[in-house]
């Protein structure tokens, strides 16, 4: 059962008049079993502390949008009975107290009913601590972007994939556990020439493909993957008055965000049919076969300078006998996957009584491959002299592999240029006691802000949310809200 206590605004922390203290009914769910479902108790009934944060600090990175951040929550549990300890054989939650335990984070608005989602994810940790001498237990819980970073993409080659396929196809790779909810405009159904992803995690693989369609990213506080491209709306609006936000803002010198000139790197893909270049060569290092055992080699396509893709490829490889270097490849066997894309898995399969090693492993682009690669790189820019005299040089450049179109990066650089040309606001709000708003709002809602003090009269993203625990029954709350420009959509 949940704790209640109240909390009082302090003199002139609040701009309005004190609102009516709510109930918070905290929920800190875990499938501690693994079975898929959340059927044990509430952890809240122990918990005196909680921290959450997701999204970004910064709207721009070194190649393009910065993405948002893993997101954290960081719990702290009376532990006095034990029941986080790992070696308590006594314990409910024996023997499952370990991390990579799906959680759910919520609260209910005692006095209103509503539910509000906090965080879905993970347990990353879980350790011992004091506090005034009293053990306690510390979980930390990372959201589902953590899911995709932790896991390294194989993947085939896509042609003319749309950006919703691509999303999934790589959710399908690592058998993301939540839900997706891509957007349904007309952009995610745009194709892409070509896409492959190997040797790189899912998160940056996705990361990659967001610079280049200037979307967004992030594992909404419900549990789904939101992929939101540049045309987005938004799904939810607030609109903020001055009265319900607390004094303490900050606002940011609007022209550190300012940007008057934008590039934007486009790759445009070519398919070579007659150069059969060679994919990969390994060549003086031996990877050992144990007699009857199986060698694995993780190969990536490259030529020359070039990042690419293989269709139908040719291989080869030779395999010899440790004992005298005699030749055993007719006796071994060789498979690869995929067979399409930026480079293969080789398992070599040793059928002999005899340990062996590797001697070559080859692959080329022969009669009725194809090799697909980005010959040239083209850089699409956008320039306001006006702004520079104002401002001085201030550049951001948008690259990635997957920007194929001189066109469409053309259009996004102009987009770009007119939209952060100028100065922006960046403010960062704060609520105390208002669930309807600081749990109502998630990342990229959009927020209608009116702060009569500050000049403040505009629309604005969010771009961070942090919660903190006031008081250790986790009747207040603070929120902190960082806001972004809200960019014109896409036209």
């Amino acid at each position: 059962m949940a704790r209640f206590g109240t909390f009082v605004y302090g003199d002139g922390t609040l701009y309005g008049t004190s609102p009516t203290t709510s109930n918070y009914l905290w929920t800190f769910v875990v499938d501690w079993d693994g079975d898929g479902y959340f059927s044990g108790a509430n952890e809240a009934e122990q918990m005196v502390g909680l921290s959450t944060e997701r999204g970004r600090d910064d709207m721009l990175g070194d190649k393009g949008f910065e993405p948002m951040g893993i997101g954290k929550a960081v719990a702290l549990f009376d532990n006095s009975d034990r029941r986080y300890d790992p070696r308590n054989t006594s314990s409910p939650l024996y023997p499952y107290v370990k991390p990579g335990k799906f959680t759910k984070i919520a609260v209910k608005d005692g006095s209103t009913g509503t539910n509000y989602g906090v965080m879905q994810g993970i347990i990353d940790d879980i350790q011992p601590v004091n506090v005034q001498g009293i053990p306690h237990a510390r979980i930390t819980v990372l959201d589902g972007l953590r899911w995709l970073a932790n896991q390294r993409l194989r993947s085939e080659l896509l042609t003319g994939p749309t950006i919703t396929e691509i999303v999934e196809a790589v959710l399908d790779e690592v058998a993301w556990p939540w839900t997706i909810e891509a957007d349904g405009s007309v952009l995610m159904a745009e194709t892409k020439d070509y896409w492959w992803a190997w040797d790189q995690t899912a998160y940056a693989a996705l990361r990659e493909l967001g610079i280049a369609e200037a979307a967004t990213m992030f594992h909404d506080r419900d549990g789904a993957l939101r992929f939101l491209n540049r045309d987005y709306t938004h799904t939810r609006t607030k609109a903020v008055a001055q009265s319900v936000i607390m004094r303490d803002i900050a606002t940011p010198q609007p022209w550190e965000n300012v940007r008057n000139e934008i590039r934007v790197n486009a790759y445009p893909k070519s398919v070579d049919t007659t150069n059969n270049p060679p994919l990969f060569r390994q060549q003086n290092n031996t990877p050992q076969v144990p007699a009857w055992g199986t060698a694995y080699v993780d190969a990536t396509y490259k030529f020359q300078d070039f990042r690419l893709a293989g269709q139908d490829v040719l291989y080869g490889f030779f395999v010899y006998r440790t004992s005298d270097d005699a030749d055993i490849t007719a006796s071994c066997t060789l498979t690869y996957s995929p067979t399409n894309g930026g480079g293969t898995r080789f398992v070599v399969k040793n059928n002999t009584a005899d340990d062996a090693y590797v001697g070559v492993l080859l692959m080329t682009a022969g009669v009725g491959s194809e090799v697909i690669y980005a010959t040239n790189k083209s850089a699409q820019f956008a320039r306001n002299t006006a702004s520079q005299a104002e401002y001085g040089p201030r550049a951001a450049v948008f690259d990635s592999y997957w920007q194929e179109s001189s066109d469409t990066g053309q259009d996004i650089a102009d987009w770009l240029l007119a939209e952060i040309k100028d100065a922006n606001l960046f403010p960062t709000i704060q609520f105390e006691n208002r669930p309807d708003y600081q749990f109502y709002l998630d990342l990229w809602d959009r927020v209608e802000l009116n702060i009569d003090e500050l000049d403040i009269s505009e629309n604005f993203r969010v771009g961070k949310i942090k919660h903190d625990w006031l008081t250790a029954n986790g009747q207040a709350v603070r929120t902190l809200v960082q806001l972004e420009p809200y960019l014109t959509p896409f036209a």
